[in-house]
């Protein structure tokens, strides 16, 4: 049907955007949830994994949660390329704009940070915070495990505890790496096998005398799996176990075999028993 001008006048004067056409009473509980989805909940989970990043910073990062099974590659506004692992946290802005390029991360990532020797790429990571101004290294920071690692494979980096005056800060260079535990000063940087902590790129994972709850999580990250025991004393036992990336069963024969338990999966739940035979 054809409009006149003052028809289509009228017509454009009631085309109004959906959220605008609704009443002040039902904007505000959707504000509201915006503003939790935006603010609150980035907030919390950085409350509870170490890392807390002020609440106007919150509003200008971006946050990546890597899916169990799955590695996530990221490019940064400055052209840093970040690598990360399963269940990793990480949060960046779209532009660096301060006197330093300042990311946030709670997991796992393998960094090539682009040079820049006016503003400094600073990571914090479960109360460490990394310093580089172009290098190539792996953060190894979960939760669980109470302390953050971190290994050179170019250049150099400075690992202190995420203070704004620690005096603790020590220098890793190429080949190296050191050991910040929670609340503590990192170590002395020690020569290490840089390709046995970069494995994780290649799904591959080398444990030597691990707690089987470090091997358990990495599998349930890894593969998608929970584990459910029956005697849950068996996650203190330690292992020594090359883990690389073969199909999850015959994984879960040599874990079974190891610790002399019976393994049956149920869809995504993996459980473990006494080997009744043994006993």
């Amino acid at each position: 049907m054809a409009h006149n001008k003052e028809e289509q006048s009228q017509i454009q004067k009631i085309r109004v955007p959906f959220l605008a056409s609704l009443r002040t009473r039902k904007l505000l509980p959707l504000a509201a949830l915006l503003l939790f989805l935006a603010v609150v909940v980035p907030y919390l989970i950085w409350r509870f994994t170490g890392n807390i990043p002020p609440v106007d910073v919150v509003l200008k990062l971006n946050t990546v949660l890597v899916a169990k099974g799955q590695q996530e590659i990221l490019d940064l506004a400055d052209g840093t390329r970040v690598v990360l692992d399963s269940g990793s946290l990480f949060q960046s802005p779209d532009e660096f704009l301060g006197e330093a390029r300042e990311v946030y991360l709670s997991g796992e990532g393998y960094f090539e940070v682009a040079a820049d020797d006016r503003r400094p790429f600073l990571i914090h990571a479960n109360g460490a915070r990394i310093r580089v101004l172009g290098t190539r290294f792996n953060v190894r920071a979960w939760q669980n495990s109470k302390k953050v690692e971190v290994v050179v494979s170019r250049g150099r980096v400075s690992l202190s505890l995420d203070q704004e005056a620690a005096a603790d800060a020590v220098v890793i260079t190429e080949g190296e790496g050191s050991t910040l535990w929670e609340g503590q000063a990192p170590t002395l940087p020690e020569t290490v096998d840089v390709e046995k902590y970069l494995g994780w790129l290649d799904r591959e994972a080398d444990f030597q005398d691990a707690p089987l709850f470090e091997i358990f999580f990495l599998l349930e990250r890894w593969y998608g799996i929970q584990f459910v025991l029956s005697d849950g004393a068996i996650t203190a036992e330690r292992l020594t176990v090359h883990i690389d990336n073969r199909p999850l069963d015959e994984i879960l024969e040599l874990i079974a075999a190891l610790t002399d338990q019976e393994v049956e999966r149920k869809g995504n739940l993996v459980l473990l028993s006494p080997n009744r035979i043994n006993r």
